[in-house]
């Protein structure tokens, strides 16, 4: 067994009328985040390089969040408006835990 060091952060985002509890960090392979909000239960790895990777980090949120669409009822432009605002959020973090 191998024990690498990780970190770990939680925030709240509040997006499109939903409140997003999100812990994210860095492990040996990078970024990632989970999203724990009943219903909105997804994880996916993250970019950590850059603070200009918050559109990719959105991108990978966001298809992440794909299987909720019929859930919640709602369209692939609302889906990236939260990934994004949870990306814009997070994304900072990320890179600074460097």
């Amino acid at each position: 067994m191998k024990e690498y060091k990780a970190t770990v952060k939680e925030v709240r985002v509040e997006t499109n009328g939903y409140g997003l509890l999100c812990v994210f960090g860095r492990h040996v392979n990078g970024g990632w985040c989970a999203i724990l909000t009943d219903g909105f239960n997804v994880a996916c790895e993250l970019a950590d390089t850059s603070v200009l990777e918050i559109h990719n980090n959105a991108s990978r949120i966001a298809e992440a969040l794909g299987g909720i669409v019929d859930r919640y009822e709602l369209n692939d432009d609302v889906i990236y408006d939260i990934a994004l605002d949870i990306s814009q959020v997070i994304t900072p973090m990320i890179v600074s835990m460097g």
